[in-house]
Parts: structure tokens; sequence; C-alpha cells
């Protein structure tokens, strides 16, 4: 029987020690000498791909070949043993009427007259997922297999195999006589390679991507690009996901992972991550009615995996559902977790699959009860958000609030999640006035979110839609909606258009400044004040700044931001003065804030900067995106050390 899907070694990736085992293997059987081989492993880690690659060199070498793949359902005693000898057309009728005693010489016998001629391999996948009859055929055959130029290679996973069969190969592995390949997780070079990234510092796109213009800034084109740019720091966070699991990897990769939303979702295109996701399909397409519902709704409400909780969603009963989790424990789905109570998915990726492949009716009821039971038990805000977004097409008002609580929530952690779901809630805000307070404030929130991730251009749109209308916005949202927009223009290199915005809001804060200095004033001025720094005249700002430090108090949560914005743009223009005792707002020291920075930081002070800062790339203190300044630079006259400080956490005081 010829060999299947044959696997190029090209697409072997970081298997080199095992690709010389298996061309030892294939030499000694040219030699005349056979081997029992042992591919074991994790789900996904590339079994499958090394019986390929051996079956492929072994006929390449001249040998006869069969292949078998032991599969979900299978109900007749010895039934992937009698696939084989129906491939191989030489089966005695004693092995045709039963396989029962006796059979496993017969099998030997006619294996061995099947190899003699010129060499052959049988190759046996998924093994684990062998009848009992079957795995004690294959197991006598690991113990005792025919003479001369055979061999055998099984793949299995051991901790679904038939007691047996493990017995048999642990006994062929201490004596000898079993080879055994343990391919580990791909290491971060290998996962490079997988990537089509090859660990260089040169930034590539997936075969997949299709070409795209270039974009003004370079965390913008990552997040717009159809195929996300693979670059080293991405490799590298996409390896830390996937635990170097090339299944995994390639799952994630044609979703086009995103690490902004993981683990919330798993990409964008759920259509990709289900093709690349067949063999987790089939999986879950094998499970018992009960058992293939558990998992949904346990996707559904996610990580902690509750027997209570589940059934309660399911409409299963505990009895039920307790019988549910034993199978899915059996089919290796889902796990008890290293630490706590409940379980978890074999790797968060299952929990995405499952979820996508679940039916639309199962999803929005299953979400439905879960929204409703996290709401009876006061979860956080992040918990309920996940199953609103679910709903906000169905569940009116009350799913649109709660997406805006749950963006409020993960807006420091994860502004890419703040940002779908605030845009979520906003594309489903009842029509009506365009520049109501609820939609402008939710619009300004956005655009935050969406600055502090690099999707500029799409903030830029918003919050000049907002602008066209700004004869009706309050004086505050006004004030609001221009210092978003200066922000943005600054981050787009953009720094005339940007100055021009601010001063003409600044026009707009009366003088002297309110005491204290309301926060839609205060977060104009701290965008007029990096404006003029990024453009090199801090000069022209400096004065304003020290006013808004005076009118803003000792308390107040613009404080810290606008002291560092001081201190940064005095020294940056060499200004630094040693502080003067009557006056606790100290112009130019750099002194590391000893006083902790509000947590989460306000939205109205999130410095889009120091997002940026935070990511692969980091913004340079002339405001040039640079992939290799990764660090903020240090203090004048001392280290950073753990003090974080560039460029919203240095006090003066």
């Amino acid at each position: 029987m010829p060999p299947e899907d044959p696997a190029h070694e090209s697409d072997v990736v970081g298997r080199h020690t095992q690709i010389e085992r298996l061309s030892a293997v294939v030499q000694d059987l040219t030699g005349g000498r056979g081997a029992v081989l042992e591919v074991t492993g994790e789900p996904g880690i590339g079994k499958t791909t090394l019986l390929g690659l051996l079956a492929e060199r072994a006929a390449g070498a001249g040998a006869a070949v069969a292949r078998a793949h032991a599969a979900h359902g299978t109900t007749q005693p010895g039934q992937v043993v009698r696939e084989v000898l129906d491939a191989l057309e030489a089966r005695d009728p004693p092995i045709a009427r039963e396989l029962g005693a006796g059979a496993d010489a017969e099998v030997r016998s006619v294996l061995g007259r099947w190899a003699a001629r010129r060499g052959g391999v049988l190759v046996l996948d998924n093994v684990h997922l062998c009848d009992e009859r079957s795995a004690g055929l294959i197991a006598q055959l690991v113990r005792t297999p025919p003479p001369g130029p055979f061999v055998l290679a099984l793949a299995h996973r051991p901790r679904r195999s038939s007691p047996v069969l493990r017995e048999a190969l642990e006994r062929g592995v201490e004596t000898g006589s079993v080879i055994r390949l343990a391919p580990s997780s791909l290491d971060l070079r290998a996962t490079s390679a997988l990537l089509g990234h090859g660990g260089s510092h040169a930034a590539t796109t997936f075969p997949h991507a299709r070409s795209h213009s270039a974009r003004d800034h370079a965390y913008t084109e990552w997040h717009a690009s159809p195929a996300p740019v693979v670059d080293g720091t991405y490799a590298e966070q996409l390896h830390a996901v996937s635990g170097g699991n090339p299944r995994v990897l390639r799952i994630l990769a044609a979703a086009r992972w995103d690490p902004d939303e993981w683990p919330l979702s798993a990409g964008p295109d759920r259509d990709g991550m289900l093709r690349e996701a067949v063999s987790v399909v089939t999986e879950l397409d094998s499970l018992s009615a009960d058992a293939a519902l558990t998992a949904q709704v346990a996707a559904v409400l996610g990580d902690p995996l509750l027997p209570d909780d589940i059934a309660a969603l399911s409409g299963l009963g505990l009895e039920r559902t307790l019988a549910a989790f034993t199978e899915l424990v059996g089919a290796d789905l889902i796990r008890p977790p290293a630490r706590g109570g409940g379980y978890v998915f074999r790797h968060p990726v299952l929990g995405h699959v499952a979820l996508e492949h679940a039916t639309p009716s199962l999803r929005v009821t299953a979400h439905r009860r879960a929204l409703d039971l996290l709401t009876a038990r006061g979860a956080p805000a992040l918990r309920r958000a996940r199953q609103a977004e679910h709903l906000v097409g169905a569940g009116g008002a009350e799913a649109r609030q709660v997406l805006v609580e749950g963006a409020a929530e993960v807006m420091a952690e994860s502004p890419a999640v703040a940002a779908r779901w605030l845009r979520l809630a906003l594309d489903h805000l009842p029509a009506g006035d365009r520049t109501s307070a609820t939609r402008v404030v939710l619009v300004l929130d956005c655009c935050r979110a969406l600055s502090a991730v690099g999707r500029l251009q799409e903030a830029r749109s918003l919050v000049h839609g907002l602008l066209r209308h700004q004869s009706d916005l309050s004086d505050d949202l006004r004030l609001s909606a221009y210092a978003v927009c200066g922000e943005l223009e600054r981050l787009l290199g953009r720094h005339q258009e940007a100055e021009a915005v601010v001063r003409t809001a600044l026009d707009l804060v009366p003088r002297p400044l309110p005491v204290p200095l309301p926060a839609p004033a205060a977060e104009l001025i701290t965008t007029y004040g990096r404006v003029q720094l990024f453009r090199g005249a801090y000069g022209e700002a400096r004065d304003t700044v020290r006013e808004a430090v005076e009118a803003a108090g000792a308390a107040g949560p613009a404080v810290p931001y606008l002291r560092a914005l001081g201190a940064l743009g005095d020294t940056s223009s060499g200004c630094c003065t040693r502080p003067s005792p009557r006056s606790p707002s100290a112009r130019g020291s750099w002194t590391p804030c000893r006083t902790p920075l509000p947590s989460p930081c306000p939205t109205s002070w999130r410095c889009s900067a120091a997002r940026s800062c935070s990511r692969s790339g980091s913004m340079t203190p002339t405001g040039i995106w640079n992939e290799d300044y990764r660090r903020p630079p240090v203090p004048p006259g001392g280290s950073s050390g753990s003090t974080s400080w560039w460029p919203c956490a240095i006090s003066t005081s």
C-alpha cells in the first residue's frame, strides 16, 4: 500500500536528531535488518509527520510500505490488523475467518513473507485508538517481530494507549529491541523557521499574506496586514503561547493570531483556524452527544471548567455532566490544571476551535445563560463581557453596557480587546444623535484603545468624524476630542498638524487655568507638551505645563503625568535646575517617582508612547519608530533600576 501524504524533509523543522534515526533505520533495512520504531508524544507534536518521512524514505529505497491509521469508533475486534492484511492481499483463510487464538503467529508469518521479498515497512498511526484485540496483536508484534528486513513503526499517545501495548513498548525500550523517538517541543529557532521567519530581523509574512500598501506606522502595518508580519518578537510570543507544538503553531498562524487579543481570541480568521484544525475537529466529532455538548459549553464559559457550572448551562444535569467530563478526560481534551481546581482544555486553542465549531443556536443560548449566571454571581466585567460580545446584537442595552464595563477593566492590559468591545458597543447603539455624550465618550475611549495598539489611522478617522460636528459637542468633550486628535497626529509623525490641532484647542481653555484643573484641560495640556517635546520645541509649552502642574493640585490624577512631562521636557531642552524647596512641583530634576501611579491608568491619562515602549519596538525620544530601541533611556545621573519611568513615571517632587 503506497504511503499517503508524503512528508518532505524541507517541511520538517527542528527534528534533526529524529531524522538521523530514521535514516539509520532505512539504511539497516536495505542491509536486511529490521527494527521496531515507536514515535510517542503529545498531540500535534509531529508524530504523523515523522512516520510519513520514514515511509517516503523507505519507498525511495525500494522497500514495500503499508500504512494503517486507527480511527475513532472502531467496533470490530482486530479491525486495524484486518485492514493491514486486506491491503497486503495475502491473507490466509484461517485469518480471514477469525482473528482468534493462534492469529498472532499467522499475522507474523504473513508479514514476514511480505517483507522478505524486498524489505517491508508497516506504518501504524494513532494506535492509541486501536481496539483491544488490535492492540494485543500489535503488542505481540512488538515483542516478536518477523525476522529479516521488516520494520514496524507505530505512533501513539501514551496517555490513551492500551496498557498491554504500553507494557510491551516499555519492555522493548529497556531491552533495546524498540527504538523510541519522542520529539519534544520546537525551540525558538525551529518555530521561526516554521513561521517562515528564519530567525532574521527582517520581517516576513505568512505564505497566505496578500500585498498591502505601506502604512504610516510600523505597528499599524502589523495590525492592518491580511497576515501578521512575522518578526523576531512575534515569533517569540507565538512560540511561548504554543509551547512549541507544531500543530498549535499552525492553527494559531492560520487564525492570524494577535498577541494583543490572546487569550480572549485566537485570531480574526475563523475559517483559516478551522481548516488547519481538522484533526481537532475530528476529535470533537468523535465524542458522544453529551460530551460534545459539554465541550462546547465549556468553551463558552472558559477556564476553569467546573462541572456544576457546565451542568447549569448545558441542561444535562450533574450526573450526565460528570460522565461527559470522564469521557473528555479519557479523550485527553481536558486535563486537571497544575494549580487550582476544576479542569482546563489541553491547550486554550482547543477551546477556541470547539467554540467556533459549535452551532450558532447553541452558542447564543449558552452565552446568554453564561451571562445570566455570571451576572448573578457578581463576576468581574471581563468575564461578563466575554459573553456579552456574542449577544450584543440581541442583548440590547444590557449587553452594550457590559461591553463598556469590560473594556474599562481590560484597557490597561489588553487595549486591543477593549477596542473591539467598544467598537461593538458603538456599532449597536440605537440610531440617533451622532454627538450624544454617550456616543462621544465611547468614540474617544475607542480611539485611545486603538492608538495604544498602533491602529492609528483607524483611530484618526473616528476622532476626525467627531470634530466635524465639534460645534455640537460640550466644552469638555470638545477639549478631549482635540487632545486625542493631537496625540494621534503626533504618533503618526504629523507634528505640524498635531501642533495646529492642540493650539486651536488651547484657545478654548480659560486663562488663568481654573483650579482644580478639569481632566479634559489637563489631558489637552499634556498632549500639547508632548507634541512640542517631540517637535524639539518644548520651550514653547514649558510655562503652560508648569501652570497646569500648579493648577492640578497635589493629589489630582494628572499630577504624576504632568510632572513627568515637565521633567522630561526640561531635561531634553537642557533646562535642569535644582528644585526649589519652596516649590513642591520641582521644575526639572530627575527623581524616580516613589508614589504609585493609578492602576489601572485612568483612560484619559493613558500615554500612547508608554504603551508603544512595551511592544516590539519603541518610540525614541525624537519620535522615530525604531525596532532596535527596546529600552527607555537612563535618566541623567543614574540607572533607572526597576523603576519604570518613560515617559510617565517621573516625579520631580
